[in-house]
């Protein structure tokens, strides 16, 4: 049995996690926390709110982390309760604040992704910004900040809007960046200097917005939502504006960039998804997680689909029309994933 979780914004429901059940039965939809009613409320999990929930990520003690966007927040779920960890849904001057996590501050808090440490890492998306919250107290530091700009107007580093973030085999935070349509790579933070925090590049062309694969040259993305680590090393990046998901393979002359899913040619919206191999049209796809086995999942509008390499297909793992709907997955309604 493999339990998969992701979490979707919908205008029906604050946050739903896909449960994946292997082998025999089908996938199952269940609402694990929040409502219809978008807000912001601790306690058990059919009482509690959030407002529009981006990134979450399973502990190996079973904790379900989220990122709760819209409240400046990090909600933990376990045993039935939803508790803030860090940040606020307060409104203060101050959006970034490093500290005890009920001192700290987020702005616009993201993708969510746990270290070789046990530790939360955190896209903060309008900080500019990779926070990590120490577990399990809670502590929250900036990793990687994008710089004040100087005299010239330039920022003095390299500015990074990310979007999601994922760990990969050396511990380094693989990044997806909105404001450079690129994948970077954070390494150095685990020693705790900051001067020892440097980030490179791993695939794209910096404010370049297109749709290029590329066998080691320079490739091309457009908004790039979702990043994921394979077990394999290889990397998993959901791009939205170009209706699909890239496969980077990585070696010693750079990343070879692939599309493994959707084409250029957007699905209608609310159109059925019909699978056509690896072309099966997709609209606008945002999260994406690779499971220990190499399954890929990923959200795109009213569906989770799956990549099945076996059989060169993608295909709708969860989801029919839009709407909301827990229960089988090809009866189980997502509106707006």
């Amino acid at each position: 049995m493999r339990l998969l979780a992701l979490a979707r914004p919908d205008r029906d429901a604050d946050l739903c996690l896909v449960c994946v059940c292997v082998p025999l039965c089908g996938a199952e939809v269940t609402t694990l926390a929040g409502s219809s009613t978008s807000g912001y409320r601790d306690g058990p999990v059919h009482l509690a709110r959030f407002n529009n929930p981006r990134g979450v990520v399973c502990g190996k003690d079973g904790v379900i982390y989220v990122a709760d966007t819209d409240n400046n927040c990090i909600r933990a779920i376990s045993n039935g309760q939803v508790t803030t960890i860090a940040g606020s849904n307060k409104f203060f001057s101050v959006f970034h604040r490093d500290g005890p996590g009920a001192k700290a501050r987020f702005f616009t808090p993201f993708g969510l992704t746990i270290d070789h440490d046990g530790h939360l890492i955190v896209a903060d998306l309008r900080n500019q910004c990779i926070r990590r919250v120490t577990l399990p107290d809670c502590t929250v530091s900036t990793i990687f900040r994008t710089r004040p700009r100087d005299a010239n107007n330039m920022t003095i580093n390299v500015p990074l809007h990310p979007s999601d973030v994922a760990i990969d085999h050396n511990g380094d935070i693989i990044v997806s960046d909105l404001s450079s349509n690129c994948v970077h790579k954070v390494s150095g933070y685990r020693a705790g200097d900051p001067s020892q925090v440097s980030v490179s590049l791993v695939a794209g062309t910096r404010y370049v917005e297109g749709g290029t694969d590329s066998a080691r040259g320079p490739a091309t993305f457009g908004c790039v939502y979702g990043v994921a680590v394979a077990p394999n090393g290889s990397i998993l990046v959901a791009e939205s504006s170009n209706h699909r998901v890239r496969h980077l393979s990585l070696g010693a002359r750079g990343a070879y960039t692939r599309t493994c899913a959707g084409t250029l040619k957007r699905r209608p919206k609310d159109a059925p998804c019909v699978a056509d191999g690896f072309n099966t049209p997709l609209r606008t796809p945002f999260g994406v997680a690779v499971d220990g086995g190499g399954r890929v999942v990923f959200m795109d509008q009213n569906y989770v689909m799956e990549i099945d390499w076996k059989k060169k297909e993608v295909r709708p793992l969860a989801g029919s029309a839009p709407g909301f709907a827990d229960g089988p997955c090809d009866v189980a309604k997502f509106d707006s994933l």
